[in-house]
């Protein structure tokens, strides 16, 4: 697969940026229950971030803030769906959906 803000599709790439309402064939869609888990995942991530503020969310591990998760209730502990969920979706190769900036971790 080619990525689309290669040096050669550069003028479809930012075409499909000033469009990004639309739908393009490179577009990658959720099916019904993973966009479920989707948005049950980001209201817990956004429940963390609450408790943690800000700043701290953004250099808090998964593995902490999975503690985080199981320790106060007001956030609730990941289910195994979100969480499998959320792995995958940091180990997929990001730049198949269009983020070409440096991973901030590797690990």
């Amino acid at each position: 697969m080619s990525l689309l803000a290669d040096s050669g599709n550069m003028n479809a790439y930012l075409q499909k940026m000033q469009n990004f309402e639309n739908s393009h064939y490179e577009d990658v869609f959720l099916d019904a229950d993973s966009y479920k888990i989707l948005v049950s995942s980001f209201k817990r991530l956004g429940r963390v971030q609450n408790l943690v503020w800000h700043g701290n969310f953004n250099v808090l591990g998964f593995d902490e803030m999975l503690h985080y998760s199981k320790r106060y209730s007001s956030v609730g502990a990941f289910p195994k769906s979100e969480s499998d969920f959320l792995e995958l979706m940091f180990s997929s190769n990001a730049k198949e959906y269009g983020f070409l900036a440096i991973r901030p971790s590797v690990n």
